[in-house]
């Protein structure tokens, strides 16, 4: 019994759920995503129903083109909790007439569904296991009467999974697909910080996790990395020696002979370990010697007023398009030169790719005391963080 199974056989409540839940707002994931019911059995509208068919087809398209997934019908997240959403008093009857294995051309097969248990005498939701197909790869059908609005760009089309959002397919990856036995080759690349002690120097060490495909081994692709750091001012942090701000820091995957490390099969997260970047304080030796291509070296009053890290990350490879990240770090700036041990990095549920430093869990418990906590009121009146570097 494989993951998805295990998690469809193990959820029999909407209660159930919650552990599934991850970090993100709306706490979907790559296997898990939740959508709300309207009332559907109702004659006169027939395009609620249309555009009911059309999202859930397009989610279930995007699961089964990558590794399979859960689809919960008639729930939504509500301070931190799945909750019942559905206004469709018999929604498992409806989706078994409705044949959902044939939203999808090819027809979709192994998928379950079933109604879900309420407490509080609501309408039951429905839960529908997606397998991971053989036959790849899926569209939704062409033949919907009904659709209206941006619902019309999902007839039709090719979609697969991208952390926890579905995206539509360019035509070039489906051609992938077809090519490569159906199934296009998938990864992600995190930067992870972590601050150090190295040789009695207080360091912020930079290293890349690495999520690889399942099953493709990937030897060829693109990554590139750019590195900012910020005081609580929002002003740049500038190199001691040359004066420049934005680093590149691509070499995270670089591995022998300067090579990109190749990235082998696996269902486990894995660090690049053959390149760590590190952001240190001069010493008086650099004076002399040539700083290495993976540290940072920043005059000792400036390193300790970082108060934000930016890391762009762009990464791809034959047959998957090209990702774009953009990945925040915020760190205690008051406490910043005051660690005795190591300290690490957690994430920051409320905000997409925003990472804490683990000195700040007392200080930030949720959205409005983090926009207080990265809040300036100096020369560039109140500009908050998220709203500065554009995360949601």
């Amino acid at each position: 019994m494989d993951e998805i199974q295990k998690i469809y056989h193990d959820i029999s409540t909407v209660d159930d759920i919650n552990k599934y839940l991850s970090n993100t707002d709306d706490g979907e994931s790559g296997i898990i995503e939740f959508k709300a019911v309207d009332r559907l059995s109702d004659e006169k509208d027939k395009s609620k129903k249309a555009n009911f068919r059309a999202k859930i087809a397009k989610e279930m398209c995007a699961f089964a083109n990558s590794e399979g997934g859960i689809l919960v019908v008639g729930v939504k997240v509500e301070n931190g909790k799945v909750v019942p959403s559905c206004k469709e008093p018999n929604l498992e009857d409806f989706l078994e007439k409705q044949k959902i294995g044939t939203y999808l051309e090819p027809s979709l097969k192994g998928l379950n569904f079933k109604s879900l248990g309420v407490e509080d005498g609501s309408n039951k939701p429905v839960i529908i296991m997606i397998p991971k197909s053989d036959f790849l790869p899926h569209r939704t059908i062409n033949n919907y009467s009904g659709v209206d609005g941006k619902n019309k760009d999902i007839v039709g089309e090719y979609f697969v999974r991208e952390g926890s959002d579905s995206h539509k397919l360019p035509e070039q990856l489906v051609r992938a697909m077809y090519l490569s036995l159906g199934r296009a080759p998938r990864f992600e690349i995190v930067p992870v910080i972590k601050f150090i002690k190295d040789h009695n120097r207080k360091v912020i060490d930079i290293q890349a996790l690495v999520y690889p495909d399942k099953y493709k081994f990937i030897d060829k692709y693109y990554f590139s990395a750019k590195l900012k750091m910020y005081d609580e001012f929002f002003d740049s942090i500038s190199e001691y020696s040359s004066g420049k701000d934005i680093f590149d820091i691509s070499i995270l995957m670089d591995g022998e002979r300067n090579k990109k490390m190749p990235i082998y099969p696996s269902d486990e997260d894995k660090y690049a370990a053959d390149c760590i970047i590190k952001i240190r304080p001069m010493s008086e030796i650099d004076i002399y010697m040539q700083i290495p291509n993976n540290e940072i070296a920043l005059d000792s009053k400036k390193y300790d007023t970082i108060k934000y890290i930016i890391i762009d990350v762009v990464y791809a490879c034959e047959g998957m398009s090209a990702v774009k990240r953009r990945f925040g770090y915020v760190f205690d700036v008051k406490d910043f030169k005051y660690y005795n041990s190591e300290i690490g990095i957690y994430k920051f549920k409320y905000l997409k790719n925003v990472f804490l430093d683990s000195r700040l869990t007392n200080k930030i418990i949720d959205l409005d005391s983090f926009n207080e906590f990265t809040k300036i009121g100096f020369h560039n009146g109140n500009e908050l963080f998220k709203d500065r570097f554009g995360f949601t």
